[in-house]
C-alpha cells in the first residue's frame, strides 16, 4: 500500500544540494558556544575559534507535467547538534503552473522576492561566508512565507529582458503570544520571519495579509537592476505595517562584477 500514491509514471526529478563547513577564528573570546556566561573565563562560555557546520541543505526538483513543475528545498543549520538545538525547516516548497513565459502561476512556500540576495543567498554562489548586513537586520534573509501569486518574464526590445513576481503571503509576525516585541534594533526584523513565528502551526497572528514583488530589468547582458517591496501589518490587530522597500543592481563584464542592495 505504500506505493499506491498518486504518483506520476516516469517524471523527470532532479535531486542535488550543497553544504558548507566553516573555520572561525577571532583575536577575543567572542563565539558563545554554550557553556556559560559568554564573555567570562576563557573556555567557560566563550571562545576564540571553532568550526561550524552551517548548513546542510539538499534540494528536490520535479517536471509533473508539462505545464506543471515542482520545486523544494530543505534546509538544516548546525546539523551535529542535538534536536533541539538544530533548525530543520523548509526553505521553500511550491508548485508551478507554467501558462506561457510573461504569466505564470506559484503557490506554496516561497522565497519572497525581496532583493536579489534573497532569492540567490546559496553558500556556492557567495564570494564570503558572512552575509551582509542588510539581508542579516533589515531583509531578514531567507525569508519564507505560505503565498500564492504569479511571475513571468517579458522581452521589450532585441536584448532587454524583464522579469516580475508578485505574492499575497502570510505576512510578519512581530509579537510574542505574551505581547513581548520581535521586532528590535539588536535582531531587527528576523525574527519576525514566518518561520520563527510562535503562533499555533505557523499560522497567521493576524487578519491581514502581505504583499510582495520584483520587477527586474535588463537592458543587456550583464547588466541589471531591479525593485522590490513588501508590506504587511504585524501586530495580532492588525493596525502596524511593516514595508520594506530594496533596490539592487548587477553589473557583469568578463571576470569582472559590480554587484549592491540598498534597502
Amino acid at each position: 500500500m505504500i506505493y499506491a500514491k498518486p504518483l506520476v509514471n516516469a517524471p523527470k526529478a532532479f535531486v542535488g544540494g550543497y553544504f558548507d563547513l566553516q573555520y572561525r577564528n577571532h583575536r577575543r573570546n567572542v563565539i558563545d558556544n554554550g557553556a556559560g556566561a559568554a564573555g567570562s573565563n576563557p573556555g567557560i562560555g566563550s571562545t576564540n575559534s571553532s568550526f561550524d557546520q552551517q548548513r546542510f541543505v539538499p534540494f528536490i526538483y520535479a517536471d509533473i507535467t508539462e505545464h506543471v513543475k515542482f520545486a523544494s528545498e530543505l534546509e538544516i543549520e548546525h546539523g551535529i547538534r542535538e534536536v533541539t538545538e538544530t533548525e530543520v525547516s523548509l526553505e521553500f516548497a511550491h508548485v508551478d503552473y507554467l501558462i506561457h513565459e510573461p504569466l505564470n502561476l506559484r503557490a506554496g512556500i516561497n522565497l519572497l522576492p525581496v532583493g536579489t540576495f534573497a532569492l540567490l543567498h546559496d553558500s556556492p554562489l557567495s564570494d564570503l561566508t558572512d552575509r551582509p548586513l542588510v539581508n542579516q537586520l533589515i531583509i531578514p534573509t531567507t525569508m519564507s512565507e505560505a503565498s500564492a501569486g504569479f511571475y513571468g518574464t517579458f522581452y521589450p526590445g532585441r536584448y532587454a529582458k524583464m522579469d516580475y513576481e508578485f505574492y499575497v503571503t502570510q505576512g510578519p509576525n512581530g509579537f510574542q503570544p505574551d505581547e513581548t516585541a520581535r521586532i528590535g534594533e539588536a535582531s531587527g526584523l528576523k525574527n519576525s520571519r514566518q518561520r520563527k513565528s510562535l503562533t499555533d502551526d505557523e499560522f497567521d497572528n493576524n487578519c491581514g495579509k502581505a504583499i510582495v514583488g520584483r520587477v527586474a530589468y535588463s537592458p543587456v547582458l550583464g547588466v541589471g537592476i531591479a525593485g522590490s517591496g513588501y508590506h504587511g501589518t504585524y501586530d495580532p490587530e492588525s493596525k502596524r505595517s511593516l514595508s520594506i522597500f530594496v533596490l539592487d543592481w548587477t553589473m557583469q563584464r568578463g571576470p569582472f562584477e559590480l554587484i549592491g542592495e540598498a534597502a
